[in-house]
């Protein structure tokens, strides 16, 4: 896969999990040493 199908794939796949609300799919999408900077307001870190 190229490296722009790739990326759109990522961005798909993450949007997915956010629009669907399904925060187990983070661990799959998100490196496990990540840090939250700047959390949404009423959102804990």
């Amino acid at each position: 896969m190229s490296d722009m199908k790739t990326n759109i794939a990522a961005q798909e796949a993450f949007g997915g999990a956010v629009n669907s609300g399904m925060r187990e799919k983070f661990d799959d999408l998100v490196a496990a040493e990540s840090v939250v900077h700047d959390p949404a307001p009423l959102v804990e870190a």
